[in-house]
Order: C-alpha cells, then structure tokens, then sequence
C-alpha cells in the first residue's frame, strides 16, 4: 500500500486487494500531509474489513482445531510432525490472536528456525503453516494463506553412490564369499536330504 502522485499532482493511493489485484483511488487532494491521513483512515477501514470477515481466534486454540481434525484424516507420524512444527511456533509467536499474524512474523520464525534445523526440517515446516492456514481460510479464520509467495529453501542434492576403483575387489571378494558359502550350504543340505532318503 503506497501513494503516488499523478501528472496533474493529485496522490493516489495504490493497495493489494483480497484477490491479490493491485488497484488504486484518489486521495482527492494535492497536499502529501492530507493524503497520508487519507491512507492512515483507508488502512485501518481496510483491516476492520478484513476482521469482520473473519472469526476470531487465538492461535492456540485454532492449532488444537487443526490437529484434531488432522487425526481424522493424516497418518499418526504426520500429525506428530504437524505438533512439532506448531510447538514451535506458538513458543516463538505466543498465544496471540490470529488477526496479529502477520507474514512479516511468519518470515522471522522460518528465518530463526533455518539458522536452527536443516532445509528440509524448514521446508517442512513451511508446508505444515501453509496446511494450517489453507484449514483457517475452509472455517473462516483467514481470509488468505500467510504462507503463500514464501519460498522453500533448497534442498542439498543426494550425490549417487559409487564405488572407488581401490573398493571395487573388495565388493568382487565379499561377493565371491557369499557365493562360496551359499553353495556350501545348498551343498550340505543336499547331501543331508540324500542321506536321510537312503536311511
């Protein structure tokens, strides 16, 4: 949300609408000291328009909603990975309602938790917040994913496995010795079923 004055000096006042469309309306003035209050007056119309659409809620509360409808219908290890990356969260954030939740917040827990965790342990908790507040938007808790335009860290490649030229007669030799001790064996239990026929 920003102001930006026109060919004739007029502000207008550009924001994000829910849809994620950028719009603009005039401020109606040439004075910056007016069109500020005007944007003072627009945002907090804005955010008591945004509030009334939506139920308020702590954070708590809502993450026990989401982890006991997650029982219903994730696997028990996936809601235990759901419960670790929200313990987290509400001891960084605290209780707090979810119309304080902002992405700015949300920015500053995954940056915390990737000087903590590996990339993928912050992959995955990018992914759990986002599963939360998609559930949030379904019962009317948000009206947008906090976590949508957030980018996932990268993940380190896993290299291939391969042999070394000095490893490759070791694996020749191990391969030789089981070989050696299964026809062993087969040979054994051969001569004993032979033996026990003729007895």
């Amino acid at each position: 949300m920003f102001l930006s004055k026109n060919k004739k000096g007029f502000y207008y006042l550009y924001f994000t609408d829910e849809n994620g469309k950028r719009k603009c309306i005039t401020t109606k003035t040439k004075l910056k000291s007016e069109a500020n209050k005007f944007l003072s007056s627009f945002r907090a119309k804005l955010k008591e328009k945004i509030e009334s659409q939506t139920k308020p809620i702590l954070l708590r509360r809502m993450i026990f909603e989401f982890l006991m409808y997650s029982e219903s219908v994730h696997s028990y290890n996936h809601t235990i990975t759901l419960k670790s990356t929200f313990k987290g969260f509400v001891n960084y954030l605290g209780d707090i309602s979810i119309a304080e939740l902002t992405k700015e917040r949300i920015l500053d827990f995954i940056q915390k938790r990737s000087r903590e965790v590996s990339p993928h342990s912050v992959k995955r908790d990018i992914e759990n917040l986002s599963s939360l507040f998609n559930w949030a938007i379904d019962y009317n808790y948000l009206i947008k994913n906090l976590c949508k335009g957030i980018k996932r860290p990268r993940l380190p490649e896993k290299l291939p496995v391969y042999y070394t030229r000095a490893e490759f007669p070791k694996l020749i030799d191990i391969t030789v010795v089981a070989r050696f001790l299964l026809n062993a064996n087969f040979s054994f239990y051969s001569f004993q079923i032979v033996k026990n026929a003729r007895e």
